[in-house]
Protein backbone atom coordinates (compact mmCIF):
# COMPACT_ATOMS: atom_id res chain seq x y z
CA UNK A 1 0.00 0.00 0.00
CA UNK A 2 0.82 3.47 -0.74
CA UNK A 3 1.51 6.42 1.73
CA UNK A 4 2.74 9.96 1.48
CA UNK A 5 4.83 11.56 4.04
CA UNK A 6 3.11 14.46 5.48
CA UNK A 7 5.02 15.36 8.81
CA UNK A 8 8.36 14.74 10.22
CA UNK A 9 9.91 14.95 13.82
CA UNK A 10 13.27 13.80 14.72
CA UNK A 11 13.95 10.25 14.05
CA UNK A 12 9.61 9.55 13.49
CA UNK A 13 7.57 10.37 10.29
CA UNK A 14 3.45 10.42 10.02
CA UNK A 15 2.54 9.33 6.91
CA UNK A 16 -1.26 9.46 5.10
CA UNK A 17 -2.10 6.18 3.73
CA UNK A 18 -4.47 5.89 0.69
CA UNK A 19 -7.12 5.04 2.83
CA UNK A 20 -7.10 7.87 4.41
CA UNK A 21 -5.11 6.55 7.73
CA UNK A 22 -2.53 8.67 9.01
CA UNK A 23 0.11 6.24 10.35
CA UNK A 24 3.52 7.00 12.29
CA UNK A 25 6.69 5.38 10.69
CA UNK A 26 10.32 5.29 11.37
CA UNK A 27 12.02 8.31 9.23
CA UNK A 28 14.40 6.90 7.01
CA UNK A 29 15.90 10.26 5.17
CA UNK A 30 11.93 10.98 4.50
CA UNK A 31 11.08 14.14 2.54
CA UNK A 32 7.39 15.88 3.19
CA UNK A 33 5.35 14.78 -0.04
CA UNK A 34 7.36 11.60 -0.62
CA UNK A 35 5.31 8.34 -1.47
CA UNK A 36 6.04 5.01 0.56
CA UNK A 37 4.81 1.54 0.10
CA UNK A 38 4.42 0.12 2.85
CA UNK A 39 3.55 -3.54 3.89
CA UNK A 40 -0.52 -4.50 4.91
CA UNK A 41 1.33 -6.54 7.84
CA UNK A 42 2.77 -3.13 9.12
CA UNK A 43 -0.58 -1.02 8.83
CA UNK A 44 -2.89 -4.13 10.71
CA UNK A 45 0.33 -3.68 13.58
CA UNK A 46 -0.40 0.06 13.96
CA UNK A 47 -3.60 -0.05 14.67
CA UNK A 48 -3.11 -2.62 17.41
CA UNK A 49 -1.07 -0.08 19.29
CA UNK A 50 -4.11 2.03 21.06
CA UNK A 51 -2.09 3.63 23.69
CA UNK A 52 0.65 4.57 21.07
CA UNK A 53 -1.76 6.58 19.50
CA UNK A 54 -3.27 9.14 22.41
CA UNK A 55 0.52 8.87 23.55
CA UNK A 56 1.03 10.70 19.99
CA UNK A 57 -2.22 12.69 19.35
CA UNK A 58 0.24 16.51 19.27
CA UNK A 59 2.02 15.00 15.89
CA UNK A 60 -1.17 13.76 14.59
CA UNK A 61 -3.12 16.94 15.09
CA UNK A 62 -0.06 18.64 13.14
CA UNK A 63 -0.02 15.67 10.70
CA UNK A 64 -4.03 16.57 10.13
CA UNK A 65 -3.00 20.26 9.01
CA UNK A 66 -0.23 18.88 6.67
CA UNK A 67 -2.65 16.30 4.94
CA UNK A 68 -4.84 18.76 4.05
CA UNK A 69 -2.06 20.95 2.69
CA UNK A 70 -1.08 17.71 0.87
CA UNK A 71 -4.63 16.97 -0.41
CA UNK A 72 -5.48 20.65 -1.05
CA UNK A 73 -5.41 21.80 -5.16
CA UNK A 74 -2.64 24.11 -5.95
CA UNK A 75 -1.92 24.34 -9.70
CA UNK A 76 -2.35 22.31 -12.85
CA UNK A 77 -0.89 20.78 -15.74
CA UNK A 78 -2.01 19.85 -19.18
CA UNK A 79 -0.97 18.21 -21.91
CA UNK A 80 -1.61 17.87 -25.24
CA UNK A 81 -0.79 15.93 -28.55
CA UNK A 82 -4.04 14.75 -29.73
CA UNK A 83 -5.09 12.89 -26.41
CA UNK A 84 -5.69 15.79 -24.09
CA UNK A 85 -5.00 15.13 -20.16
CA UNK A 86 -5.06 17.60 -17.54
CA UNK A 87 -3.41 16.85 -13.99
CA UNK A 88 -4.70 18.45 -10.43
CA UNK A 89 -1.51 18.79 -8.39
CA UNK A 90 -0.69 19.81 -4.66
CA UNK A 91 1.70 22.29 -3.22
CA UNK A 92 4.19 19.54 -3.32
CA UNK A 93 4.23 19.23 -7.09
CA UNK A 94 2.08 15.72 -7.07
CA UNK A 95 -0.63 14.50 -8.36
CA UNK A 96 -3.85 14.78 -6.84
CA UNK A 97 -6.15 14.01 -9.67
CA UNK A 98 -5.88 12.98 -13.79
CA UNK A 99 -8.45 14.16 -16.17
CA UNK A 100 -8.92 12.73 -19.68
CA UNK A 101 -9.98 16.30 -21.46
CA UNK A 102 -11.18 14.37 -24.92
CA UNK A 103 -11.46 10.45 -25.75
CA UNK A 104 -7.91 10.11 -27.07
CA UNK A 105 -6.99 11.38 -23.88
CA UNK A 106 -9.47 8.93 -22.17
CA UNK A 107 -7.95 5.79 -24.02
CA UNK A 108 -4.16 6.80 -22.84
CA UNK A 109 -5.35 6.52 -18.85
CA UNK A 110 -6.76 3.54 -18.71
CA UNK A 111 -4.14 2.19 -20.44
CA UNK A 112 -1.45 4.04 -17.57
CA UNK A 113 -4.05 3.33 -14.99
CA UNK A 114 -5.10 5.98 -12.36
CA UNK A 115 -3.09 4.40 -9.64
CA UNK A 116 -0.37 4.52 -11.40
CA UNK A 117 0.08 8.11 -11.60
CA UNK A 118 -1.86 9.91 -8.71
CA UNK A 119 0.80 11.08 -6.38
CA UNK A 120 3.39 10.95 -8.66
CA UNK A 121 5.41 13.82 -8.99
CA UNK A 122 4.17 15.84 -12.19
CA UNK A 123 7.38 15.08 -13.71
CA UNK A 124 7.59 11.63 -13.46
CA UNK A 125 3.35 11.61 -14.37
CA UNK A 126 4.58 13.55 -17.78
CA UNK A 127 7.12 11.32 -18.76
CA UNK A 128 5.16 8.30 -18.18
CA UNK A 129 2.36 9.82 -20.18
CA UNK A 130 4.22 10.79 -22.90
CA UNK A 131 5.92 7.10 -23.09
CA UNK A 132 2.19 5.86 -23.51
CA UNK A 133 1.15 8.60 -26.49
CA UNK A 134 4.16 7.51 -28.02
CA UNK A 135 3.81 3.42 -27.83
CA UNK A 136 0.32 4.67 -29.27
CA UNK A 137 1.63 6.09 -32.33
CA UNK A 138 1.11 9.11 -32.35
CA UNK A 139 4.92 10.11 -33.31
CA UNK A 140 4.60 7.66 -36.09
CA UNK A 141 4.88 8.86 -39.42
CA UNK A 142 7.24 11.04 -41.81
CA UNK A 143 6.03 14.52 -39.91
CA UNK A 144 7.26 16.07 -36.73
CA UNK A 145 5.06 15.60 -33.88
CA UNK A 146 3.95 18.03 -31.43
CA UNK A 147 3.76 18.60 -27.82
CA UNK A 148 2.12 21.35 -25.89
CA UNK A 149 1.93 21.76 -22.06
CA UNK A 150 0.29 24.42 -20.35
CA UNK A 151 0.96 24.95 -16.22
CA UNK A 152 -1.01 27.33 -14.10
CA UNK A 153 -1.42 28.88 -11.16
CA UNK A 154 -1.99 31.46 -8.29
CA UNK A 155 2.05 31.37 -8.07
CA UNK A 156 2.74 32.63 -10.97
CA UNK A 157 6.42 32.27 -10.49
CA UNK A 158 6.58 29.14 -9.69
CA UNK A 159 4.28 28.19 -12.43
CA UNK A 160 7.21 29.80 -14.41
CA UNK A 161 9.64 27.57 -13.40
CA UNK A 162 7.36 24.49 -13.50
CA UNK A 163 6.78 25.23 -17.41
CA UNK A 164 10.93 24.91 -17.65
CA UNK A 165 11.06 22.16 -15.69
CA UNK A 166 8.30 20.36 -17.77
CA UNK A 167 9.64 21.75 -21.22
CA UNK A 168 13.33 19.77 -20.45
CA UNK A 169 11.12 16.89 -19.05
CA UNK A 170 9.30 15.96 -22.46
CA UNK A 171 12.35 17.07 -24.32
CA UNK A 172 14.18 13.85 -22.87
CA UNK A 173 10.78 11.53 -22.87
CA UNK A 174 11.00 12.02 -26.72
CA UNK A 175 14.61 12.16 -27.57
CA UNK A 176 14.39 8.50 -29.06
CA UNK A 177 11.50 8.99 -31.07
CA UNK A 178 12.10 8.37 -35.09
CA UNK A 179 10.81 12.01 -35.84
CA UNK A 180 11.16 15.04 -34.20
CA UNK A 181 8.66 16.25 -31.87
CA UNK A 182 8.34 19.71 -31.09
CA UNK A 183 8.17 20.29 -27.54
CA UNK A 184 6.22 23.72 -26.42
CA UNK A 185 5.48 25.23 -22.65
CA UNK A 186 3.71 28.11 -22.02
CA UNK A 187 2.46 29.46 -17.98
CA UNK A 188 -1.31 30.96 -17.74
CA UNK A 189 -3.55 31.96 -15.48
CA UNK A 190 -6.07 30.35 -13.59
CA UNK A 191 -8.81 32.65 -15.39
CA UNK A 192 -6.94 31.08 -18.94
CA UNK A 193 -7.76 27.47 -17.76
CA UNK A 194 -11.31 28.82 -16.74
CA UNK A 195 -11.93 29.78 -20.43
CA UNK A 196 -10.49 26.75 -21.90
CA UNK A 197 -12.82 24.34 -19.52
CA UNK A 198 -15.98 25.81 -20.78
CA UNK A 199 -14.95 25.10 -24.55
CA UNK A 200 -13.96 21.70 -23.08
CA UNK A 201 -10.05 22.18 -24.13
CA UNK A 202 -7.05 22.38 -22.05
CA UNK A 203 -5.59 26.01 -21.86
CA UNK A 204 -2.26 24.87 -23.92
CA UNK A 205 -4.25 23.95 -27.07
CA UNK A 206 -6.69 26.88 -27.04
CA UNK A 207 -3.34 29.23 -26.81
CA UNK A 208 -2.14 27.39 -29.66
CA UNK A 209 -5.02 27.99 -31.97
CA UNK A 210 -4.83 31.48 -31.00
CA UNK A 211 -1.47 31.62 -32.13
CA UNK A 212 -2.84 30.03 -35.39
CA UNK A 213 -5.18 33.01 -35.87
CA UNK A 214 -2.97 35.86 -35.21
CA UNK A 215 -0.56 34.24 -37.87
CA UNK A 216 -3.39 33.79 -40.48
CA UNK A 217 -3.50 36.53 -43.26
CA UNK A 218 -7.29 36.46 -42.28
CA UNK A 219 -7.67 35.53 -38.91
CA UNK A 220 -11.79 35.76 -39.09
CA UNK A 221 -11.01 32.72 -41.84
CA UNK A 222 -9.67 30.36 -38.81
CA UNK A 223 -12.81 28.99 -37.08
CA UNK A 224 -11.63 27.91 -33.09
CA UNK A 225 -14.55 25.22 -32.87
CA UNK A 226 -12.91 23.69 -36.18
CA UNK A 227 -9.31 23.67 -35.08
CA UNK A 228 -9.84 22.79 -31.16
CA UNK A 229 -10.62 19.25 -32.94
CA UNK A 230 -7.42 18.89 -34.45
CA UNK A 231 -4.11 17.40 -33.35
CA UNK A 232 -1.74 19.79 -32.04
CA UNK A 233 1.17 18.87 -34.86
CA UNK A 234 -1.73 19.48 -37.63
CA UNK A 235 -2.44 22.91 -35.67
CA UNK A 236 1.49 23.49 -35.53
CA UNK A 237 1.88 23.03 -39.58
CA UNK A 238 -0.82 25.54 -39.85
CA UNK A 239 1.48 28.08 -38.00
CA UNK A 240 4.35 27.30 -39.90
CA UNK A 241 2.55 27.63 -42.88
CA UNK A 242 1.21 30.75 -42.40
CA UNK A 243 4.24 32.22 -41.21
CA UNK A 244 6.07 30.73 -44.40
CA UNK A 245 3.32 32.35 -46.83
CA UNK A 246 3.96 35.89 -45.11
CA UNK A 247 7.99 35.13 -44.84
CA UNK A 248 7.36 35.11 -49.10
CA UNK A 249 4.70 37.73 -49.45
CA UNK A 250 7.09 40.01 -47.49
CA UNK A 251 10.16 38.71 -49.55
CA UNK A 252 8.41 41.07 -52.72
CA UNK A 253 8.64 43.99 -51.01
CA UNK A 254 12.42 43.35 -49.07
CA UNK A 255 13.75 45.26 -51.72
CA UNK A 256 11.58 48.47 -51.42
CA UNK A 257 11.58 48.29 -47.57
CA UNK A 258 15.59 47.97 -47.37
CA UNK A 259 15.24 51.31 -49.26
CA UNK A 260 12.97 52.91 -47.34
CA UNK A 261 15.12 51.35 -44.00
CA UNK A 262 18.25 52.82 -45.81
CA UNK A 263 16.51 56.65 -46.45
CA UNK A 264 15.58 56.96 -43.03
CA UNK A 265 18.74 55.57 -41.65
CA UNK A 266 20.04 58.36 -43.78
CA UNK A 267 17.81 60.95 -43.12
CA UNK A 268 18.12 59.97 -39.27
CA UNK A 269 21.99 60.35 -39.40
CA UNK A 270 21.79 63.63 -41.32
CA UNK A 271 19.45 64.75 -38.73
CA UNK A 272 22.53 63.48 -36.01
CA UNK A 273 24.90 65.40 -37.82
CA UNK A 274 22.84 68.78 -37.92
CA UNK A 275 22.01 68.40 -34.09
CA UNK A 276 25.87 67.67 -33.45
CA UNK A 277 26.42 70.63 -35.81
CA UNK A 278 23.92 72.87 -33.87
CA UNK A 279 25.41 71.77 -30.60
CA UNK A 280 29.07 72.56 -31.57
CA UNK A 281 28.32 75.70 -32.28
CA UNK A 282 26.41 76.47 -29.45
CA UNK A 283 29.06 75.78 -27.21
CA UNK A 284 31.80 77.42 -29.75
CA UNK A 285 29.77 80.58 -28.94
CA UNK A 286 29.26 80.21 -25.44
CA UNK A 287 33.06 79.47 -24.86
CA UNK A 288 33.57 83.09 -27.08
CA UNK A 289 30.95 85.32 -25.04
CA UNK A 290 32.52 83.86 -21.67
CA UNK A 291 36.56 84.72 -23.04
CA UNK A 292 34.84 88.15 -24.33
CA UNK A 293 33.23 88.79 -21.04
CA UNK A 294 36.47 88.02 -19.15
CA UNK A 295 38.30 89.98 -21.20
CA UNK A 296 36.12 93.08 -20.45
CA UNK A 297 35.98 91.96 -16.48
CA UNK A 298 40.30 92.25 -16.93
CA UNK A 299 40.39 95.51 -18.81
CA UNK A 300 37.70 97.55 -16.45
CA UNK A 301 39.59 96.24 -13.60
CA UNK A 302 43.29 97.50 -15.01
CA UNK A 303 40.90 100.81 -15.85
CA UNK A 304 39.23 101.04 -12.04
CA UNK A 305 42.47 100.14 -10.40
CA UNK A 306 45.02 103.06 -12.63
CA UNK A 307 42.21 105.30 -11.75
CA UNK A 308 42.62 104.53 -8.14
CA UNK A 309 45.82 104.83 -8.64
CA UNK A 310 45.97 108.44 -9.95
CA UNK A 311 43.58 109.51 -7.29
CA UNK A 312 45.73 108.18 -4.89
CA UNK A 313 48.55 110.23 -6.12
CA UNK A 314 46.35 113.58 -6.34
CA UNK A 315 45.26 113.24 -2.61
CA UNK A 316 48.75 112.35 -1.55
CA UNK A 317 50.04 115.71 -3.57
CA UNK A 318 47.35 117.68 -2.35
CA UNK A 319 48.10 116.53 1.34
CA UNK A 320 51.67 117.51 0.73
CA UNK A 321 51.45 120.59 -1.19
CA UNK A 322 48.97 121.50 2.27
CA UNK A 323 52.15 120.23 4.51
CA UNK A 324 53.91 122.73 2.96
CA UNK A 325 51.60 125.48 3.36
CA UNK A 326 51.14 125.05 6.62
CA UNK A 327 55.04 124.68 7.18
CA UNK A 328 55.67 128.07 5.40
CA UNK A 329 52.88 129.79 7.29
CA UNK A 330 54.27 129.25 11.23
CA UNK A 331 57.58 129.80 9.83
CA UNK A 332 56.66 133.38 8.51
CA UNK A 333 54.48 133.63 11.89
CA UNK A 334 57.54 132.83 14.32
CA UNK A 335 59.64 135.10 11.88
CA UNK A 336 57.34 137.68 11.72
CA UNK A 337 57.23 137.92 15.38
CA UNK A 338 61.01 137.60 16.40
CA UNK A 339 61.33 140.98 14.10
CA UNK A 340 58.27 142.95 15.20
CA UNK A 341 60.23 141.76 18.83
CA UNK A 342 63.41 142.34 17.72
CA UNK A 343 62.48 145.90 16.23
CA UNK A 344 60.80 146.84 19.57
CA UNK A 345 63.81 145.95 21.50
CA UNK A 346 66.23 147.73 19.15
CA UNK A 347 63.57 150.89 19.62
CA UNK A 348 64.28 150.67 23.47
CA UNK A 349 68.07 150.54 23.13
CA UNK A 350 68.10 153.06 20.50
CA UNK A 351 66.98 155.53 23.31
CA UNK A 352 69.89 154.81 25.39
CA UNK A 353 72.80 154.56 22.79
CA UNK A 354 74.12 156.98 20.20
CA UNK A 355 72.23 156.87 16.54
CA UNK A 356 74.59 154.69 14.86
CA UNK A 357 75.03 151.87 17.06
CA UNK A 358 71.07 151.65 16.53
CA UNK A 359 71.51 151.45 12.64
CA UNK A 360 74.36 149.03 13.37
CA UNK A 361 71.68 146.81 15.63
CA UNK A 362 69.03 147.39 13.04
CA UNK A 363 71.23 146.33 10.13
CA UNK A 364 72.15 142.91 12.33
CA UNK A 365 68.23 142.14 12.62
CA UNK A 366 67.61 142.43 9.10
CA UNK A 367 70.71 140.54 8.16
CA UNK A 368 69.29 137.46 10.67
CA UNK A 369 66.26 137.82 9.11
CA UNK A 370 67.40 137.14 6.29
CA UNK A 371 68.89 133.95 7.89
CA UNK A 372 65.86 132.57 8.61
CA UNK A 373 64.40 133.13 5.57
CA UNK A 374 67.03 130.90 3.56
CA UNK A 375 66.31 128.39 6.02
CA UNK A 376 62.61 128.00 5.21
CA UNK A 377 63.69 128.78 1.61
CA UNK A 378 65.93 125.80 1.84
CA UNK A 379 63.38 123.73 3.24
CA UNK A 380 61.24 124.37 0.11
CA UNK A 381 63.75 123.37 -2.03
CA UNK A 382 63.93 119.88 -0.14
CA UNK A 383 60.27 119.20 -1.36
CA UNK A 384 61.25 119.96 -5.10
CA UNK A 385 60.37 123.52 -5.59
CA UNK A 386 63.37 124.90 -7.29
CA UNK A 387 61.53 128.25 -8.06
CA UNK A 388 60.78 129.35 -4.62
CA UNK A 389 64.82 129.00 -4.01
CA UNK A 390 65.58 131.05 -6.85
CA UNK A 391 62.92 134.00 -5.32
CA UNK A 392 64.19 133.71 -2.28
CA UNK A 393 68.21 134.55 -3.03
CA UNK A 394 67.12 137.52 -5.20
CA UNK A 395 64.98 139.14 -2.59
CA UNK A 396 67.86 138.50 -0.29
CA UNK A 397 70.45 140.72 -3.02
CA UNK A 398 68.00 143.39 -2.99
CA UNK A 399 67.89 143.28 1.50
CA UNK A 400 71.85 143.43 1.23
CA UNK A 401 71.75 146.27 -1.91
CA UNK A 402 69.33 148.28 0.34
Amino acid sequence: MKAVVTEIKDTFAAVLSDDGRIIKVKNNNYAIGQVITMKETKLKAKHKMIPWVAAVFAVFTISGASAYAYYSPYSYVSLDVNPSIEYTLNRFDRVLDVEAVNDDGQDILEEIGLTNIENQTIEEAIEQTIEEIAENGYFDGTEEGGIVIATSGEDTEKSDELAESLQETAEEATDNEEVEVVVETISVGLERVQKARELGVTPGKLNLVEKLQASSENPDEVKMEDWLNKPVKEIMKGIKENRKAAQIKGGDDEDTQQEDSENEATETNAKAAVESLTTTLKVQQQTQTKTEQKIEQKTQNKTEQKAEEKAQKQVEQKLEEKVQQKTQEKVQQKTQEKVEQKIEDSKNQSNNKPEKTAVTEEESIENELDGQQDKANDTKNENGNNSSSKSSGSNKSKSKSN
